[in-house]
């Protein structure tokens, strides 16, 4: 399994996490559990967007890390944006739910690709 593959994993099981205990939270649900789900999903989730944000670079792995942070920076700013004019709990269920589906979408996408063998364009062929 590639790091990339593994990165879609913890977006897909982290945001079934916040989907589980936005259905949970509802205020008479086991608090331990709750809180697992919420703690637990954004471990996976803060893992999903690094590995995400590092993918978006290629080349330098400096610039690589910064545009990681930099993602899960965002991503962060916008989930206390929206707590503020929203439901925690909707809030947090709806992320949930549009990041699992946008890693499983990367997960069957990057399975039904079939493995590139080479480029068709040999060496020195730009210089044409």
């Amino acid at each position: 399994m590639t790091p990339t593959s593994l990165t879609r994993v913890a977006g897909v099981l982290g945001g079934l996490c916040w989907v589980v205990r936005a259905v949970l939270d509802d205020g008479d649900g086991p608090e331990s559990l709750i809180n697992g789900l919420h703690y637990g999903g954004l471990a996976l989730l803060v893992i999903a967007l690094l590995g995400i944000g590092a993918g978006l670079v290629s080349g330098l792995a400096a610039l690589r890390v910064v545009v990681a942070v930099c993602l899960v920076a965002l991503a962060w700013a916008v989930l206390e944006f929206l707590h503020h004019e929203y439901v925690d709990r909707g809030v947090d269920g709806v992320l949930g739910a549009l990041m699992a589906g946008y890693c499983l979408a990367g997960l069957l996408r990057r399975r039904r690709r079939p493995a590139v063998a080479s480029e068709s364009r040999s060496r020195g062929s730009h210089a044409a």
